[in-house]
């Protein structure tokens, strides 16, 4: 807001001569006889024009120090503004590098899960091999199998056997290849002959021990 001018400088400025300036042809008016129609002004001291210029630079100094406070806080919101999308960037950034981490560890328990089944692919092979043929016995399909079984024992994979003839069969661990009928009502549902060996983990069933199944059938 401009501060109000004193009276005396008011007076002073409204009894200063005119000028109207038309073009080339402009032509001064005289100056109005003394006291002709004008009131007698009394010219601004200089206290008057320095308590006047006090007056606006305080002003226009509380104006630039509101400028400057409404700049700092437009400052501070970018600022402020900016952290934030840095912030929101870095949470980004690595929420991606955990994904990737978590992609890379997925793909590589496929590569292992699928050479682990390979490997038991190959040992219930050599198994057969050596109960099918009693001749492969005494080759090197023993100590392969050995061999097998220790790699196998390092990943964590161990084998298990719980398919006795005439034990309960077990469908949570054990997967049924036949069925054998049976006119003994007590052996309904009960493990004829295992097939072969299941393997395991600590956590989870890898391939499940085969067998064969008695089922009662009423020949009367």
């Amino acid at each position: 807001m401009i501060p109000e001018l004193p009276q005396k400088v008011k007076k002073w400025w409204r009894g200063l001569r005119t000028f109207h300036f038309s073009g080339p042809d402009h032509v001064e008016e005289p100056f109005p006889a003394k006291n002709e129609g004008l009131e007698p002004v009394d010219e601004p001291t200089l206290d008057d024009v320095t308590d006047t210029t006090r007056n606006v630079t305080e002003v226009l100094e509380t104006h630039l120090s509101a400028l400057s406070e409404k700049l700092d806080s437009l400052d501070s919101r970018i600022q402020s503004k900016d952290e934030q999308e840095e912030s929101r960037k870095d949470r980004q950034i690595s929420g991606l590098i955990d994904e990737l981490k978590l992609l890379k560890s997925g793909l590589y328990n496929q590569k292992a899960d699928a050479l682990i089944e390979s490997l038991i692919t190959l040992h219930l092979h050599f198994h057969m091999t050596i109960v099918v043929t009693p001749e492969a016995g005494v080759g090197p399909f023993p100590s392969l199998l050995k061999e097998l079984e220790m790699i196998l024992q390092a990943n964590g994979v161990r084998q298990y056997s719980g398919g006795e003839k005439g034990g309960p069969f077990d469908g949570g661990r054990q997967q049924v290849v036949s069925v054998v009928d049976t006119g003994d009502e007590s052996l309904d549902n009960t493990v004829a002959e295992q097939v072969n060996i299941g393997f395991e983990t600590a956590d989870k069933i890898i391939r499940f021990e085969t067998v064969t199944v008695y089922r009662f059938v009423d020949k009367v």
